[in-house]
């Protein structure tokens, strides 16, 4: 039953004759209800789960009433979690939304000691950071627009989504494990010290992939176009081939005793200057 209780109480005192009387808290068992009726100000406590309401306004017959500081748990099982210009922040215990997002447009999501876990929504940082002391996982993605996500000292799973970063890096000093792809569209995604392991995607850059100190390993490795210059130091090898052939005659000796024309030319760069490697379509004439 919805109540209603929006009569003001006076009483009289010295020198002040009539005075308003500050609303007594409503002790029920059971939450407040947009028909709950009540004079503005007024407190709800639901004592089974030691929860708090203040009335804030009654527009349209609608009553809202707004949530005190949470001093149990809170579960949220199909909304959202939105903050807009603040954090949310969760010193030593987890920020949890089992089917909704959580999701902060100005702030951050840090969880000191915790985990952050979205079990079928998204995290999501608008313009600020996902911050992790240990593991931040996704069921399907994690997503930061213009911020960063950063694991000081754990790891960040994405075990059947992606890792995207439109403009920014993705860094690990460990492992990057992807089960489907791992895209950086302006960015880099950069391993110190660890791999950047890919078990069925893709690990696609649309600028460089670079290991400083260690080794690029591939069963094959394809080269898609020629940017028309070439790099000091650096040999790079190109898409493009030249099968323009005359009668001139160089000397290379084949696989088996028997002649055989070349028949193309590969385009390389050694360091900046452009050079042209001859092939064949067998080695064994």
């Amino acid at each position: 039953m919805a109540l209603e209780r929006q009569r003001k109480n006076f009483a009289y005192g010295i020198g002040n004759p009539l005075s308003q009387l500050v609303p007594e808290p409503i002790i029920a068992n059971r939450a407040p209800t947009t028909s709950d009726k009540a004079e503005l100000g007024s407190t709800w406590v639901y004592k089974a789960t030691n929860q708090s309401w203040v009335l804030a306004s009654i527009v349209a017959n609608s009553a809202t009433w707004t949530p005190l500081t949470v001093n149990a748990g809170a579960t949220i099982t199909t909304g959202n979690l939105t903050v807009v210009a603040g954090n949310i922040i969760a010193t030593a215990g987890d920020i949890t939304a089992t089917a909704g997002d959580i999701t902060a447009t100005a702030g951050d999501i840090v969880a000191t000691a915790g985990a952050i876990t979205a079990t079928a929504g998204d995290i999501t940082a608008t313009a600020g950071a996902l911050v992790a002391g240990t593991t931040v996982t996704a069921g399907t993605g994690v997503t930061a627009t213009t911020g960063g996500v950063t694991a000081a000292a754990g790891d960040i799973t994405a075990t059947l989504g992606d890792l995207i970063s439109s403009a920014g890096a993705v860094d690990a000093a460990t492992t990057v494990t992807a089960g489907t792809g791992v895209t950086a569209t302006t960015g880099d995604v950069t391993a110190t010290f660890g791999d950047v392991v890919s078990t069925a995607g893709d690990v696609f850059a649309e600028v460089d992939v670079t290991a400083n100190t260690g080794t690029v390993r591939g069963v094959q490795i394809n080269a898609t176009g020629d940017i028309t210059v070439g790099t000091a130091s650096e040999v790079g090898i190109t898409n493009v081939v030249d099968t323009t052939l005359s009668t001139g005659a160089g000397v290379v000796l084949m696989k088996t005793a028997n002649p055989r024309d070349s028949s193309g030319w590969l385009k390389i760069y050694v360091g900046t200057d452009v050079r042209y490697i001859p092939y064949w379509t067998t080695i064994n004439p």
